[in-house]
Order: structure tokens, then C-alpha cells, then sequence
């Protein structure tokens, strides 16, 4: 019925314009059969993947495709591109020896290269079983889901950088890197003593991460190692440690007092 307007300089020629009007048949064809409609909705939206697949755009579900034909701007994020995408530990703080939970804050020696702990020894403090620093140590490094890989003569990480800085601190503050075959000591000989017996990954309800452990040594022992967001963690706590390796009970003003000071610290 619309031959006249094959003709329309708008459609470029009488081909084009053929199928332009061609299509609208198809569509009114559908509209009288709608039981055809899914089948060639998804033959349009498998048609729009292939496009994009020759522009190497790859599309994990079809009506994805619908959307991206209506956006008119792409918000993207680039700090992955503007900076390295590497964490590193600069500072730690623990509960000091003085009367209350005043934290005493020490800083962290950075290395060249932020995932590498070679040179980096943390001295003075007391790493031995039963020590906070060693708690914090075990803590930082079986509480954690990333790994350090020795590549090309440089530590890459695998995994998320937060959790790759605190596996590379753990090392400086309870290892002896001397060189690349001791750079994750600690962590090998930590895991001949201790068992990895169950791990709940961080999820944004629980805002924490928690990894069982069980001493091999103590098979009836097993402990709860946690990491997270602050007020998460302090509210599950009944005692505390601090630096001179003293349990002390966990009041409800000295949690306000503590998460205080975090959020000074984290300012």
C-alpha cells in the first residue's frame, strides 16, 4: 500500500525503502499474532548482540541489549585507570598498655614495590603466640581470599588490593622477608599449624568477612577470625586485647570510645 513512498530520497533508495516498509508489515503481522511476538523480539535482540559482538562488545543477557540502544551517556568509573589500582598499609593502630582502649597508632615501612615485603621487617614488636600482633598478623593473612604470585621478577596480585595489602602487612609485621623466597614466611608457616576449617566472604548485609580456623596442634580449639567495617566487628565483641597481651571485657562505653577513635582515624 506504500509503494509510492519507496521512492523517499529519506530512505537513500528504492531497496531500503522496500524494507522499511517491508518491516512495518512484519510488525502489524505480529500485532494480529501475538503468540510470534517473543519469537522475533529475540530474534531482533540476538541480531543487536551479534552487531555488537563485531565491535567486541559483549553482552551476558539479551534484553540488556534494549537498554543499551536507549542510553545516550556511559558513566564509567576510572580509578583503575588513573592510578596503579595497588593498596598498601601505611599505619596500624592496637589498643595500648595504658587504662582504657586508647589506641596507640604505629606507621608501616612502605617497600618499592607495594605488594612486595622484602625489607620491610616491622621491629620491636612481640610476634609470638598469644601477642595482639601476632592475632593481627593470623588475622590479616588466613582472613583473606587474595593471593601474591612472583611474576616476571615482580609480586602481582590476585584478588582485591585491600585484601592483597593486608596479606603483604601481615608479612612485615610478623615475617622475616629477606628475599623472594621468604617473602610470604609467615603465611607458609602459619598454615602448617593451623587448619582453615570453614570462610563466610564479605558480603554488603554482613559487611564483614569470617574465616574459621582450628589449631592442629589443639584439634578442639577453633577460633572465628573477622574482619570488616568497624562498627560490625566492635558490636560482636565481648573482650579485647591489648599491647601487652592482657583480656579485658568489652563495655559498652569503651566500644563507643573505640569506634571514636576509628572514626577519627579513618577522617
Amino acid at each position: 500500500m506504500n509503494y509510492r513512498n519507496f521512492y523517499d530520497d529519506i530512505h537513500g533508495s528504492v531497496f531500503k525503502g522496500c524494507i522499511y516498509y517491508f518491516k512495518i508489515a512484519i510488525a502489524l503481522a505480529v500485532a494480529a499474532i501475538p503468540e510470534g511476538l517473543p519469537a522475533v523480539i529475540t530474534t531482533c535482540l540476538a541480531l543487536g548482540t551479534r552487531k555488537m559482538a563485531k565491535n567486541n562488545a559483549i553482552v551476558r543477557r539479551l534484553p540488556s541489549v534494549e537498554t543499551l540502544g536507549c542510553t545516550t551517556v556511559i558513566c564509567s568509573d576510572k580509578t583503575g585507570t588513573l592510578t596503579k589500582n595497588e593498596m598498601c598499609a601505611v599505619s596500624f593502630s592496637v589498643v595500648g598498655k595504658a587504662g582504657g582502649v586508647k589506641l596507640t597508632t604505629y606507621p608501616v615501612k612502605e617497600a618499592k614495590n607495594s605488594y612486595s615485603p622484602i625489607g620491610c621487617k616491622l621491629e620491636n614488636f612481640d610476634t609470638n603466640k598469644g601477642s595482639v600482633f601476632y592475632a593481627l598478623g593470623v588475622g590479616c593473612s588466613l582472613n583473606n581470599n587474595s593471593r601474591i604470585d612472583f611474576e616476571n621478577g615482580d609480586f602481582r596480585r590476585v584478588g582485591e588490593p585491600t585484601e592483597a595489602a593486608l596479606k603483604v602487612f601481615a608479612e612485615k609485621l610478623c615475617g622475616a622477608p629477606k628475599d623472594n623466597q621468604t617473602a610470604f614466611s609467615f603465611e607458609k608457616n602459619t598454615k602448617k599449624n593451623i587448619q582453615v576449617i570453614a570462610q563466610l566472604d564479605f558480603t554488603s548485609e554482613r559487611k564483614a568477612m569470617s574465616t574459621i580456623i582450628q589449631d592442629y596442634l589443639k584439634p578442639n580449639d577453633k577460633y572465628t577470625l573477622m574482619k570488616g567495617a568497624p562498627d560490625r566487628i566492635v558490636q560482636k565483641c565481648i573482650s579485647y586485647m591489648n599491647e601487652a597481651g592482657e583480656v579485658k571485657t568489652f563495655s559498652e562505653n569503651d566500644k563507643k570510645a573505640l569506634l571514636e577513635q576509628i572514626n577519627s582515624l579513618s577522617a
